[in-house]
């Protein structure tokens, strides 16, 4: 098994994932969301459309495949008196 940046073509698999993970811990969608399928295309595309400010990284595993993810959102840091921008 290996940590590592979701590759373009994983999207949908961890989209999968986080279908999953919504229906274990808080039951079925909720009756006026899309389908699994319309999540994933969505899911995909939003995932695409913000890479630049939030990275996935999977748990990959040679025979399984993807079975894990997390999300890393970079954001500005909060301003201090050494950096007011906020940049730093």
């Amino acid at each position: 098994m290996i940590v590592r940046p979701a590759e373009p073509g994983e999207l949908a698999a961890v989209a999968g994932l986080r279908w999953r993970w919504i229906q274990e811990n808080d039951g079925a969608a909720a009756p006026e969301s899309a389908g699994r399928e319309d999540f994933i295309r969505h899911f995909v595309l939003w995932a695409e459309e913000n890479a630049s400010s939030h990275r996935c990284m999977v748990l990959a595993s040679g025979d399984l495949g993807i079975i894990g993810m997390a999300w890393l959102a970079l954001v500005h840091r909060v301003p201090t008196p050494r950096a007011a921008s906020g940049v730093r």
